[in-house]
């Protein structure tokens, strides 16, 4: 079969205007409202069946407005709803929040964002123990993960979750990621860690060993991120604090390195034994 010699017609060399309009229907516009939690009113009907909706239904719908009416839903069970609904179901509502936090809409991840605040404030502890699987080394898995990935947008949400849960648990969940690679999730870290560790008001770090977040602390004041830098310092009063009190003590000091200068201080020495040199002086600068 011989091929088609007809010449190949010829492109116009502009733009030729045309009377025709696209096809389909016109986009509606949609406007999502992010009422605060003092706005938002009990869910009309059954809160049961409101619940089993969003679980079998509408919070994994791939249409993202549904996708926001059902996380706005879930924010009023949380605020209006005895704990009891929702514990039992963590497992399922989890996975299926997280999947919204972590959507390329930016509609859905602030309201999801919000959902999770609402759900730190009304379940604490419950929330906390599935909050990081995975942890560190699983961001597709991890609902704190993915919340420091999105720092600009969960602050306030952050500022919840270390008022709700316990610090030394949070603390313990946060200290993989002050060590993360992205310098944002290291500055959010530090900030949580900070605000944690405020809550504490006997002067101890209740569980957490004094060494582990004195290098974390260390880690963060020599960061190239200031935000990380600034939350290290406040963090470091905590330690210190921490450490007068529980560590202090079972310290060995040194004698002076030359005859009449002062002798390190037992946190002096700590810091030097603990830390790398140039860290511990970052460290022993900031606490003067």
């Amino acid at each position: 079969m011989q091929g088609d010699d007809r010449p190949l017609k010829r492109l116009p060399d502009t733009v030729q205007a045309t009377d025709k309009l696209p096809d389909g229907p016109e986009p509606v516009a949609v406007e999502v409202e992010y009422p605060s939690r003092e706005e938002l009113t009990r869910v009309v009907g059954s809160p049961e069946q409101a619940l089993s909706t969003l679980l079998s239904t509408t919070l994994a719908s791939a249409d993202w407005v549904e996708v926001c009416h059902a996380l706005g839903t879930l924010r009023q069970l949380t605020v209006h709803e005895p704990a009891a609904l929702l514990e039992p179901h963590l497992s399922q509502l989890v996975p299926l929040v997280l999947k919204s936090v972590r959507s390329l809409r930016s509609s859905v991840t602030k309201t999801a964002i919000l959902a999770v605040g609402d759900l730190f404030l009304s379940l604490g502890d419950a929330l906390l123990a599935l909050a990081d699987v995975g942890g560190a080394a699983g961001p597709t898995t991890s609902l704190l993960g993915s919340l420091l990935l999105k720092a600009a947008s969960s602050e306030k949400q952050f500022v919840l979750a270390a008022d709700s849960v316990d610090p030394a648990a949070l603390s313990a969940l946060l200290l993989p990621y002050t060590e993360h690679k992205s310098p944002k999730v290291r500055g959010r870290t530090a900030i949580v860690l900070s605000l944690a560790q405020a809550r504490v008001q006997d002067n101890t770090l209740r569980g957490i060993p004094v060494p582990s977040l004195l290098a974390a602390s260390g880690r963060l004041l020599t960061d190239n991120t200031p935000e990380a830098r600034e939350a290290a310092k406040k963090l470091l009063a905590h330690v210190r604090a921490a450490f007068e009190q529980t560590e202090a003590a079972g310290v060995a000091v040194p004698k002076a390195a030359e005859e009449g200068a002062p002798a390190p201080t037992p946190w002096e020495a700590y810091c030097r034994a603990q830390l790398p040199g140039s860290t511990a002086l970052a460290v022993l600068r900031a606490q003067q």
